[in-house]
């Protein structure tokens, strides 16, 4: 009886190897997530400070935000329409002759 690599059927795993592999995957899952979360909280601890040292520029700056919002709301409401493609009529269909 001959015996078939593991490579060359990589669907048949175990099921050892796919728990393991699901086990690992949740865990960086958590780790990314945390990551991200830290990130955010520092993000927003310097957004928090540079709003306290700078009220005017803050106001500057949520004002802009405001207007560009607006304008990529107006934009696509003021555009012409596209013109439509020109519909083809069908191919008349050819009857033979009649004899």
């Amino acid at each position: 009886m001959s015996s078939i690599p593991a490579s060359a059927m990589p669907h048949a795993k175990a099921s050892e190897d796919v728990e393991a592999e699901q086990a690992s995957l949740a865990d960086r899952a958590k780790t990314k997530a945390k990551a991200a979360g830290a990130s955010a909280e520092k993000a927003a601890s310097k957004a928090t400070k540079a709003v306290k040292n700078n009220p005017k520029t803050t106001a500057a700056v949520g004002a802009a935000v405001l207007a560009a919002g607006a304008a990529a709301i107006a934009v696509p409401l003021l555009k012409k329409p596209a013109k439509k493609p020109a519909t083809r009529k069908p191919a008349a269909k050819k009857t033979p002759p009649k004899a």
